[in-house]
């Protein structure tokens, strides 16, 4: 894993301005030590379960008030840290806030953002993604509602919380196509958890779902939900993949021989009368050995050319 999503600690409901120095700030530290990217979540819910209790109380104005504020606030108090931000969640069902300042505000928060952060990619998120065809279109409405008011929108954030059957990877690659057809947003797989405590089926299931995930050209992300039983919110559903005694279960195998093995390029090549090797490799980050030098560098485009000189 590259890269880390707070489950609760950017929240707004986690008043107290003493959350960023701990446990933020440790935690991206570590991070930062470890070259993992952190993923902002989130800004704003609009449902009055998901923010402070005291929004309750405020009139329309006072809450747009607060409601700017705090996205001027905690973009700035992040600048820099994080790649992108999860700027508002689950507007489909969560409309409370909206309904009573306005939609218009629901945009403007995007606007307050990228200014306080102007680095930071912008993303919506919100779930039912591929399991409700109604959820999913009103989804992708709330997305270019935003674009239609001339906010700054990066990324589509599909969460993917599922138990069994499960999508079907043709299924998958159609809702993102639908998803990225309509918004032209690339996509971002951010809150994937497959529920099943029978172990073959569900390590076959996410390694289906990492593979179309992996193969589909508008994915630019995936990541699930937590891992680790004793601290997974459907860990009791069976939604991990490591046992509360930190034993992988057959589901986290898969991911480590798909990441760190099946899609690694690995190998010994010979230059031709040039110096030359043209190869087809993975994206990533590289290392390339010769006789007495070494040198690092990342894959990130087709037809790249790279020069080691001795």
């Amino acid at each position: 894993f590259n890269t880390i999503t707070f489950e609760n600690d950017l929240k707004w409901y986690q008043v107290n301005p003493a959350v960023f120095e701990s446990p933020i700030a440790p935690a991206v530290k570590w991070m930062k030590e470890n070259n993992i990217e952190l993923r902002g979540h989130t800004l704003v819910w609009g449902s009055y379960r998901n923010l402070p209790p005291f929004m309750s109380t405020l009139d329309k104005d006072a809450s747009w008030k607060a409601i700017s504020e705090h996205v001027k606030d905690y973009a700035t108090r992040m600048k820099g840290q994080l790649y992108l931000w999860d700027v508002v969640n689950e507007a489909v069902t969560e409309t409370e806030l909206w309904d009573k300042i306005g939609w218009d505000k629901f945009a403007e928060v995007y606007k307050i953002a990228r200014t306080a952060d102007p680095k930071a990619k912008l993303a919506y998120n919100d779930f039912n993604i591929s399991t409700n065809d109604k959820h999913r279109e009103t989804a992708i409405a709330r997305a270019k509602l935003i674009q239609s008011y001339g906010a700054p929108l990066d990324v589509f954030g599909d969460q993917e919380h599922l138990g069994a059957p499960g999508v079907p990877p043709r299924k998958l690659w159609s809702v993102w196509d639908e998803v990225n057809a309509k918004t032209g947003l690339p996509i971002e797989v951010t809150e994937l958890d497959f529920s099943s405590n029978n172990d073959a089926f569900q390590a076959a299931y996410i390694e289906d779902f990492y593979r179309a995930a992996f193969s589909h050209s508008k994915i630019q992300a995936l990541i699930v939900w937590g891992f680790w039983q004793n601290a997974h919110w459907l860990g009791n559903r069976g939604g991990h993949m490591v046992n509360a005694d930190w034993k992988w279960r057959p589901s986290m195998t898969a991911i480590d021989n798909l990441i760190n093995k099946e899609w690694k390029t690995n190998g010994t090549y010979k230059t031709d009368a040039q110096g030359n090797i043209k190869l087809r490799g993975f994206y990533g980050n590289y290392q390339l050995v010769l006789p007495g030098k070494t040198a690092t560098f990342q894959h990130l485009k087709a037809g790249t050319t790279y020069t080691l000189k001795r």
